[in-house]
Order: C-alpha cells, then sequence, then structure tokens
C-alpha cells in the first residue's frame, strides 16, 4: 500500500515537472515583450489567433485515451515564438521506473532573433523621436529653406505664416530640404481665381514628385463657410489662371483646410469653388435673383405691389421670427460698406421690421418701419440701414429679415451695399441730374457712389489718385480740387462754363492732372478760369505735381480794357506740365506762373489776347494782358507753341524783393510769337536760352533787361544772362534791345535777323560790347553801322543795307546768305572821319565822295 502511494505521488511529481518545463519558453518571451519599451510595440506584438488546431489540442489534453505525447502547434505568422502544448499519459497499472527527461527545448534562434529585432526598433524609433524638434529656415528673398532634410512626422511650420503646415507622411530614402515662398495676389488673379484671400504659396524642393507624400495645412479667412472651400493648385505663379481644384481628401475647420495625402508641390490657394455673384444688377441683390442669392425660410406670399425695376416682392405676416428671408452676397473689395434696403410699402406693413446685417462685426438687428415715406403699395426707393459695416473680399455675408413682432407683415424686395471706401474712378454726366441715389446706371455706375451728375460732387466721392470721367455736356459750376486725381473730359465738348467771381478750376493739391476738357468763362469777374497754388510765405510748401493735357481755356473775347480773369494762374508749384493748351480771348495774363520750379510748357497755343498798351516809348507805362508770364521761376522749358497777340508774348519777369529774389531761369525754343509789343522779355536776373524761334511782327522781337516803371524809359536790368541764338526775327520795329544790364552776358548769334523797320540790334549798355557775330543781317553786306569813329567797336559799316546796328554791338563776321552758310571774311574798309557834328565823311581816293548824310532816317532810341 505503502509503495502505491509513493508511485503516485511521484507520477505526479513528473507531471508537474513536464508541465512547467513545457512553459518556460512562452514565459521567457512575455517577460522580454513585457519589458520592451512601448515605443517599441508595432503590429509584430498582436497576440496570436486560437486556431481550429488549438481548441482541438485543448480537447486532446483531457482524454484519458490518448498518449502522453507532445505536439507542436504552429503559431500564427506574427506570434513572437513557438507554443508548445504536453499531452500527459494515463497513470501507469503499476509502479515502474521511469527515465526522466526534460522535454521542454532551449529558446530557438527564432526567438531570439525576434528579441533582437524588438530591441533594434525601440533603439532606432527613440532616436527618430529625438530628431523632432522644430525646424530651423534660412530665408532669402522671401523664400524660406529648411536648413536640414526634412523628416517624418515632423510638423513643417512656414516662416511666413504660423497657420501653413506641412507634415510628411512618406520620404525618400534619401530626403532633401523644403521651401515655402508667399505670394502676393493681383486683384484680377484673385477674382479669376475665386481666392479667399490675396495670398498663395509655392512649395518647392529637390525630391521627386511622387516619392513622397505629405498632408498640406492652410489659413482660412474669418467668416468662410466650410461646405465652400476648396484649394487650387497651379505649376508655377505663370501658370495660375490655370489652376485645378485638389481633388484629394481635405479636413475643414474654423481657421484652416488640410488636404492629405498630397505627392507633388507646387503653387496652392484657397479659393471659393462656386461663390455667390458678387453683383446680382451692379451691387443690388433682389428677391427675383432666387437661391443663392435670396432664400425664404417657412410662409411667404407673393405679393401684389411690385418693387425694383418694376419686378416682384414678397412678404409675411407678423410673427415670432420663424418666417425669414435671407440674402446673400459678397463684396468686389475688402473694405466698409453701407446697406440699404428697399420694400413695396403697404398700410398693413409693420412698423418694427427687423433686419440684421452678418458682417466681420457684432451683428444687431435694425428696426425698419416699412409704412413710412411712399403710398400704399409704392417702391420704397433704397433707403440706408444703420451703420457702417466692415467686409472682406472672398467671405460670404448675409442680411437677414425677420418677423419677429414686425408690428404689420413685413415686405422683401432688394439690398443694395455701397461702399464707403471711395472708388477709385468716377463718372459724372449731367444728364444725371435728378436721379435717386444708389440707382443702378449700368457697367458699374451706382449714382451716389461712382456716378454722379456735377464735377464737384465726383471730386468729392472719388478716391485719392482716382480718376473722373466727365461726359460731354456744360457743367456751370466752380470746381475745387482738393485731393490727387485726375479730371477728364471727353474733349472740347466738355465745357466748364465759369459762373461769378469765383475759380472755374481751383486746385488746391499735388498730384492733379487735368485734361480733355474745355473751361469758359463770358464775363471777366473771376480772377483765373484755372488756378493752383501752393503756400507762398516762410513755410514754402509747394504744390508737387500738375499737368494739363488738351485744355482748352476761353475768355469773354479780347478788349482795349485791361481786364481782371486770368486764362491760367499758378503760384509755387514743383513740376509743372502743359501740353497741348489753347487760351483764347483773355483780358488778362493768359498764363501766369509765379515761383514755381520745372515748368514745361509744350504745344502751347495761345491767341486773341489784348495786345494794346505802351511801355518805355516816351515816358508811357500802359502795360496790357501778357500770353505767357513766368516770375522768379526755374526750370523753366517752353517749346513748340504759337502766341499771337498779347501785350507781351513770354515774359521771363522779375518782382524785386518777392519770394527768393532769383528772377526766372529756363529756355524758349521752336515757338512762332506774333503782334505784341515785345514777343520776348527777358527782364532783370533772368538766366535765359532763346533759341530756334520766329519773333515777327511785334515792336521788338527780343527785349533785354527792363525799364524803370516811375518813367518808363530809364533803363534797370540787374544781371541779366541771356544766348539767343537760332532764331529768325523779322517784320518787327526793332529786333533785339538790350538794356543797360548791369555785368550781364548777352549773345547773340546764328540768328536771321532781317526786315525790321527800325534795327536789327541796339545796345543801351555802354560798359559791355555785345557778342553779335555770324548773323544774317538781311543782305550779304552785312548790318548797317554808320556810326562815328572812333567807336566801340572801333569799326563800322555805312554801306551795308541790312538791319541796322547800334554802338557796343560786334557784329563781325556775320553771314553773308539767308541759309548761313558762308560768313564774311574781311571787315568792311574803315571810313576817315571828317566831322562828326555835320555827319560829313571822306572815302578814300578814288572814290566816290558824299559831303553829307542825313541820319534822321535811322533812330535809336
Amino acid at each position: 500500500m505503502r509503495k502505491r502511494v509513493f508511485k503516485k505521488l511521484f507520477t505526479a511529481l513528473l507531471t508537474l515537472s513536464l508541465l512547467l518545463n513545457s512553459a518556460s519558453p512562452i514565459l521567457r518571451i512575455s517577460y522580454a515583450q513585457e519589458s520592451t519599451p512601448d515605443a517599441a510595440v508595432t503590429e509584430e506584438t498582436s497576440q496570436p489567433a486560437i486556431t481550429e488546431q488549438q481548441t482541438d489540442q485543448s480537447t486532446a489534453e483531457n482524454s484519458p485515451e490518448q498518449e502522453a505525447t507532445v505536439s507542436e502547434t504552429p503559431t500564427p505568422e506574427n506570434s513572437p515564438a513557438e507554443t508548445i502544448t504536453p499531452t500527459l499519459s494515463p497513470e501507469p497499472e503499476s509502479a515502474t521506473d521511469t527515465e526522466v527527461n526534460n522535454l521542454s527545448p532551449p529558446p530557438t534562434d527564432n526567438s531570439i532573433q525576434t528579441l533582437n529585432s524588438l530591441t533594434q526598433e525601440t533603439s532606432t524609433t527613440s532616436e527618430e523621436s529625438a530628431q523632432l524638434v522644430p525646424a530651423v529656415w534660412q530665408t532669402e528673398d522671401g523664400k524660406a529653406t529648411t536648413i536640414k532634410n526634412v523628416v517624418l512626422d515632423q510638423t513643417y511650420t512656414a516662416p511666413q505664416n504660423d497657420k501653413v503646415k506641412i507634415v510628411f507622411t512618406k520620404l525618400p530614402e534619401t530626403s532633401d530640404k523644403l521651401s515655402i515662398r508667399e505670394i502676393k495676389l493681383s486683384a484680377d488673379q484673385q477674382d479669376e481665381l475665386s481666392a479667399l484671400s490675396d495670398t498663395a504659396y509655392e512649395f518647392t524642393s529637390p525630391m521627386t514628385d511622387g516619392t513622397f507624400e505629405y498632408d498640406l495645412t492652410l489659413p482660412l479667412p474669418q467668416n468662410v463657410n466650410k461646405d465652400e472651400v476648396a484649394v487650387k493648385s497651379a505649376e508655377s505663379t505663370d501658370e495660375l489662371g490655370n489652376a485645378q481644384t485638389l481633388s484629394e481628401t481635405k479636413d475643414v475647420t474654423t481657421d484652416a483646410i488640410t488636404i492629405k495625402s498630397l505627392t507633388h508641390f507646387t503653387v496652392f490657394v484657397v479659393v471659393n469653388p462656386s461663390p455667390p455673384p458678387t453683383n446680382q444688377v451692379g451691387n443690388i441683390f433682389d428677391n427675383d435673383n432666387g437661391m443663392p442669392t435670396y432664400v425664404e425660410s417657412d410662409t411667404w406670399f407673393a405679393s401684389g405691389c411690385t418693387g425694383y425695376d418694376g419686378l416682384t416682392t414678397r412678404y409675411a405676416p407678423n410673427g415670432t421670427g420663424t418666417s425669414i428671408a435671407t440674402w446673400t452676397f459678397n463684396v468686389p473689395t475688402t473694405g466698409r460698406y453701407q446697406i440699404y434696403v428697399a420694400w413695396a410699402s403697404h398700410s398693413n406693413r409693420g412698423n418694427a421690421v427687423k433686419y440684421t446685417v452678418n458682417s466681420d462685426d457684432v451683428a444687431e438687428p435694425v428696426s425698419i418701419n416699412q409704412q413710412s415715406g411712399v403710398a400704399s403699395c409704392g417702391w420704397s426707393d433704397f433707403q440706408l440701414l444703420g451703420a457702417v459695416h466692415n467686409f472682406t473680399r472672398g467671405s460670404n455675408y448675409t442680411v437677414v429679415l425677420s418677423n419677429d413682432t414686425a408690428g404689420g407683415n413685413v415686405s422683401a424686395d432688394a439690398v443694395k451695399i455701397l461702399s464707403v471706401d471711395d472708388p477709385s474712378v468716377v463718372y459724372v454726366d449731367n444728364d444725371w441730374i435728378g436721379t435717386p441715389n444708389a440707382t443702378d446706371l449700368g457697367d458699374g455706375k451706382i449714382f451716389g457712389y461712382s456716378a454722379f451728375s456735377t464735377i464737384q460732387a465726383g471730386i468729392t466721392g472719388v478716391s485719392s489718385d482716382g480718376t473722373i470721367n466727365v461726359a460731354a455736356g456744360t457743367y456751370a459750376e466752380n470746381v475745387t480740387i482738393n485731393k490727387s486725381l485726375t479730371l477728364m473730359g471727353a474733349g472740347a465738348a466738355t465745357v466748364i462754363q465759369v459762373p461769378g467771381a469765383s475759380p472755374g478750376i481751383d486746385i488746391l493739391a499735388g498730384d492733379v492732372t487735368v485734361r480733355d476738357l474745355q473751361v469758359s468763362s463770358s464775363g471777366d469777374s473771376a480772377p483765373y478760369l484755372i488756378g493752383a497754388a501752393g503756400t507762398i510765405d516762410a513755410s514754402d510748401l509747394p504744390l508737387n505735381g500738375l499737368t494739363l493735357l488738351n485744355v482748352i481755356i476761353t475768355g469773354p473775347g479780347a478788349s482795349a480794357t485791361f481786364g481782371t480773369a486770368q486764362g491760367f494762374r499758378a503760384e509755387d508749384i514743383t513740376d509743372l506740365t502743359m501740353t497741348n493748351v489753347t487760351i483764347s480771348g483773355m483780358r488778362n495774363h493768359a498764363m501766369d506762373i509765379l515761383h514755381s520750379s520745372t515748368v514745361a510748357i509744350d504745344n502751347a497755343n495761345v491767341t486773341g489776347v489784348d495786345g494794346s498798351g505802351t511801355f518805355g516809348e516816351g515816358g508811357t507805362f500802359a502795360p496790357g494782358p501778357e500770353a505767357i508770364r513766368i516770375e522768379d521761376s526755374n526750370g523753366v522749358s517752353v517749346e513748340n507753341s504759337t502766341i499771337d497777340g498779347g501785350f507781351l508774348g513770354i515774359n521771363f519777369a522779375y518782382n524785386p524783393g518777392t519770394w527768393d529774389d532769383s528772377g526766372t531761369q529756363g529756355t524758349i525754343s521752336s515757338t512762332t510769337i506774333d503782334r505784341t509789343w515785345d514777343a520776348v522779355l527777358l527782364a532783370d536776373k533772368a538766366q535765359a536760352t532763346v533759341e530756334n524761334n520766329t519773333l515777327r511782327t511785334s515792336n521788338t522781337g527780343v527785349l533785354v533787361g527792363f525799364y524803370d516803371t516811375a518813367d518808363g524809359e530809364t533803363p534797370v536790368s540787374p544781371a541779366v544772362t541771356a544766348n539767343i541764338s537760332g532764331n529768325t526775327i523779322t517784320e518787327n520795329a526793332r529786333g533785339i534791345r538790350v538794356l543797360d544790364t548791369q555785368s550781364a552776358t548777352t549773345n547773340i548769334n546764328s540768328n536771321s535777323i532781317s526786315g525790321n523797320s527800325e534795327f536789327g540790334v541796339k545796345n543801351f549798355d555802354s560798359d559791355d560790347t555785345l557778342d553779335a557775330t555770324n548773323n544774317w543781317w538781311g543782305n550779304a553786306s552785312g548790318p548797317l553801322d554808320d556810326k562815328g569813329l572812333p567807336g566801340s567797336p572801333n569799326y563800322n559799316n555805312p554801306l551795308g543795307t541790312g538791319n541796322a546796328v547800334s554802338s557796343y554791338v560786334d557784329y563781325k563776321p556775320w553771314y553773308k546768305d539767308a541759309a548761313m552758310t558762308i560768313l564774311s571774311n574781311t571787315a568792311p574798309a574803315v571810313p576817315t572821319l571828317v566831322s562828326p557834328t555835320d555827319g560829313a565823311y571822306v572815302k578814300p581816293a578814288g572814290i566816290y565822295l558824299r559831303s553829307s548824310y542825313n541820319f534822321s532816317n535811322r533812330r535809336f532810341r
């Protein structure tokens, strides 16, 4: 008995030993798995599934019929090691000695490899995790480039905008750097793309497309409908017009959009794939436009009252706010706008109808009395709804009408938006007088916003640096320009008729262009028809930039009376340009330019200016209107112009003690001047070049210097410098007069001086001899010089039949032909002076002796 018990005990211990040895590989592997860090756990750590064979094996273990065998059950592919399941044999009938064998095999090579693999994976993952630090960028010319090659799972945030992010989910074996550039879109590009902002982003890398994969996040503007957002891409900025909408999966939040699994780099821009029209009719959104512009909820009915443009209106009964009408729109440019609403009036309308504008500002309902202002069933016209609202281009906005406690039926018709940020282009047409505000005139012209019936209203409405287009017509108004702009008419048919004593156009700002129009006055009370003035005082703040182009200025007509109105007057202007300006019929100066710099007058035409008056003759001094008067200015150029009439043609004037007391410096060239008292006057301190002009049919062609206005005779001309060359000076009483210029320099060369009845050149300055060489005097014999000798210069030419010259004029050599190609080689023979008192002189022997000569036919005044 004792022996039987011992045998049973021995058998039990043997069985327990077998079980423990069989389970030892699993225990070791389980321990290794538990010791592995979480970061190393991947697909390989999933538990093996229980197979059909394992179920059978378990059953066999409990069967008394089976022999004691060891069955290897195949493990799943992803199991970390083999599992060995022992099967026990039934207890023996009698006690026998049994050889104990260790049935548990040592760990297999596969188990060791699996452990090594897990350890290595843990080490590699730790190294990659250590690399996920913020990227460092290098920026050059607006492009940011990573310092290091990109890696997986790193978030790359653009330096230009922290809402632009890239995360790579696939990379080639050898990755490379990433570059990001921010691109600003033009207004035209935004319109063409339906872009939600003015920014696009360009991504580039040396990596080959398709070898990488990434998720891209781009920012969204505020108030964007998440269902109306997409991303377009183009191969380059030059191909944005051909941008295509991405089809990859997208994830949209309130402030960003993420595109998944992109495989190429390009230019990306966030867009509205199907924006509602910005304008239905101009900036008017009507209930007749239908969806998506106009949407109703709950109960609405067709009204028998018509609305905007004779179209239909809708109404809802007073209620609790369940009946809602919504107008959806977007704006052409980011800025501030006013909202106008219209309805069909009726006696049963509400007096507290609530509209809500959903803009970038806080939305607050505004109550409107739809009973007031018009007859029953009449149209209300557009009425201003509350304050100014801020809107962003590319976003959708709404105006919502509710029937909530409205006090009566509510009427839904149309909504208008008008920018209070001044438009850059406006239109003026006096045919629009009486047009209601907010009327859409077509072609983007909204009356009261971008269209007006008066020029002054257009100036008020346009933005700085904007353009005012004035249609043909007569505009009886006085216009003041107080901002930089372009005022452009339709040619001579656009007429500003100056009323009363105020200027036609008064310019008080710089960078102004007035072009293609006419300014006219039938009276003589306005100080000037067009004028501009800076600050002429100690502060000296000039207006910078004024251009007159293709402008006609018409006065009341010439008169013997020196009148009031000047054609154009400018004071203290820098950079004044006048091109193709025609002035006629003025009773005062046609142009009067004072204390200005960089003055360019090209192709001016001045006619019909009263030329009466006397100046410096016999003590009389009665000046008249001047064609072009430029006083104490510099950088002056008058060229290619025509002047017919005027007391003075062009006057480089001087006003002692005024402004900087500098006189006028400039050039007069290629200009024709007829029928004046003095065609060109170069007054005190002038520094002038007069070249290639035609100066004729005047009292004097060129007067250098100025008379003392006290007696009209005494010359007082400090420091005039004049270079007179290449001119045709003909058919005048006097060609060139040079007064006492007090040590100034006057050179008269290469001119055609002929046909002047009294003299060609007369010099009143006995201190300086004029250089008048190389001129044509009207005859090959040269100028008449019948002064007595000795004289200065100490020669004369009494047989010359050309225009006469006075003393102190050096005229040798002269041209002997009108084409001015042949110069005289020698001076004429010097006569022998006999009696300078009675005019007799003796010629050399063999020459006819003339005993007397009457000089009274030549006057030198």
